[in-house]
């Protein structure tokens, strides 16, 4: 047992008059309980109860695995976000995961940084050959039903978005590189999972996420996409999808109903094109001008974005925390 695999954060502010109680699964014996604002609940070895006040994330403990190495920090992007992986993950696809989120959260505003810094939110790169359950903050996913027709999330997804029960989100070594992507070729998985942790961690319990289950209600309502299509099912993937769409970041127009590119969310939908504008402001930037190859069958596009030259990339604040000491961690050089 680790202190780290053990712990509760409970949600400021939020049912605050509520006895939260920790017991032994095998006996049901009581830990300990508590009841107040916001705090994070740990676990210790002997069944011992620690309260913290407010949130407070933990650095995962580095792990050996044979054959993939070690797992570790990589890197972080500009916003102070840590990036983990094993080290059977190249380096090129750690520098492609900081430079897009770099780019997608340029503009994101500072009190969401914040909190997703104090939700503990990072990201995981799954290797080539691995399976998402491979990633040591996802080993209890193992067997469980990934809930999108595809089968076990082993083997159905090549990524998830991070929450407030769990703050890890991921994406495939492939996705990043854009090499010999099997599974999802046609879009970024980064922008869609890392979309999720923006609005399930930095904006949390705000007004905003709640403005964002009105407007997919609407929309919903409305007609404005294909019933049954996956960027209507909930308010998470009508977030997520649409912000792919916003960056120009996917081809796809199964899953999305056609949604693809920014000036198509403005027509469409221009509720959810102003959310998606205070979120991530209205910048030049889509993910096509610097992405290190074309999505399948958009060669000719890709090309236009590589005369570009880069000259859209924003330019990027270091994070800097909003009411108290900065809650990411340092890089690692190795073990």
């Amino acid at each position: 047992m680790t202190p780290y695999s053990h712990r509760l954060p409970l949600q400021p502010d939020t049912y605050t008059s509520h006895p939260w109680r920790a017991r032994v699964a095998d006996t049901g014996a009581e830990i300990g309980e508590y009841v107040g604002p916001g705090a994070t609940l740990t676990v210790l070895p002997g069944a011992r109860l620690r309260v913290e006040p407010g949130l407070q994330p933990r650095r995962p403990p580095d792990m050996h695995v044979a054959p993939w190495g070690w797992y570790r920090q990589r890197g972080r992007c500009a916003r102070g976000h840590p990036i983990y992986a094993f080290d059977c993950v190249p380096d090129a696809a750690v520098r492609l995961a900081a430079f897009t989120m770099d780019c997608m959260t340029a503009h994101l505003p500072a009190p969401a940084v914040s909190r997703m810094h104090g939700w503990g939110a990072f990201l995981a790169i799954i290797g080539r050959g691995q399976v998402t359950t491979d990633i040591p903050q996802y080993a209890q996913y193992r067997g469980q039903d990934s809930g999108n027709g595809g089968g076990r999330v082993e083997t159905a997804t090549r990524g998830l978005g991070g929450g407030t029960s769990n703050p890890v989100s991921s994406v495939g070594e492939e996705n990043l590189t854009m090499e010999d992507d099997v599974h999802y070729g046609c879009e970024s998985i980064l922008i869609h999972e890392w979309a999720h942790a923006v609005m399930d961690l930095g904006y949390a319990e705000q007004p905003l996420q709640a403005e964002i289950v009105e407007c997919w209600k609407a929309a919903e309502k409305r007609g404005t996409y294909v019933k049954g299509s996956y960027i209507i099912s909930n308010p998470g993937e009508y977030w997520a999808e649409a912000s792919q769409a916003w960056f120009e970041a996917t081809m796809r127009d199964d899953v999305t109903s056609g949604l693809k590119t920014r000036d198509a969310v403005k027509r469409a939908d221009p509720w959810l094109a102003s959310l998606l504008t205070r979120v991530y402001g209205d910048g030049p930037w889509r993910y096509w001008h610097t992405c290190p190859r074309p999505f399948t069958g958009d060669e000719a596009r890709w090309q236009a974005g590589r005369a570009l030259g880069g000259r859209t990339v924003p330019p990027v604040a270091p994070y800097q925390a909003v009411g108290g000491a900065e809650l990411g961690w340092p890089a690692q050089a190795g073990p």
